[in-house]
């Protein structure tokens, strides 16, 4: 005899609502990171653009990068949020200086 299996269906609906324990305050050097290649031949290429960062251990993709123009390495204030997950991603860039 199988079991039957049961389908839910799940709903995810937007909210303001913010859960405080994944958010961690953080302060330091962000640190921008190069996506780098290497040919056949073992000439290393690595792209002008930076492809990621991290601000003590916090993750920041690219997508935040470019829409703050963050393109050197540069100082997060404290008081800016980071989501932290497996790895964490910056919520609010506006105390960068660069």
């Amino acid at each position: 005899m199988t079991k039957k299996k049961v389908i839910e269906v799940l709903r995810a609906e937007a909210t303001d609502e913010i859960n405080s324990a994944l958010i961690k305050e953080v302060e330091g050097i962000m640190e921008l990171k190069y996506y780098r290649y290497e040919d056949d031949y073992g000439t290393e290429y690595v792209y002008e653009e930076p492809d990621y960062a991290f601000v003590e251990g916090c993750y920041v993709p690219k997508e935040i990068l470019q829409k703050y123009n963050v393109s050197s390495d540069c100082r997060h204030a404290k008081g800016n949020l980071c989501r932290c997950r497996q790895m964490e991603s910056i919520r609010n860039l506006k105390g960068i200086d660069h």
